[in-house]
């Protein structure tokens, strides 16, 4: 979860131990957080492209009115 996310929609100030309540928490409030892949270790650029169809219907079957893409070095 970003950090800086909760903490702009919500406004209090996550912790590792808050992380469960506070995704909630957005849920309630229509805000869903997915990851690019669901597969550790598929991030590195070599591999993005396999995890880009999974993502795309992910996402479809949130059925969202917007989208944001947020990239953070990890």
């Amino acid at each position: 979860m970003s950090r800086y996310t909760a903490r702009l929609t919500l406004r209090p100030e996550p912790t590792r131990e808050s992380k469960a309540e506070l995704l909630a928490k957005l849920r309630e409030a229509g805000v869903c957080l997915i990851d690019l892949c669901l597969e550790p270790g598929h991030v590195r650029k070599a591999k993005l492209r396999r995890c880009v169809p999974d993502l795309l219907a992910r996402a479809s079957a949130l059925a969202p009115d917007r989208v944001i893409l947020l990239k953070a070095p990890v």
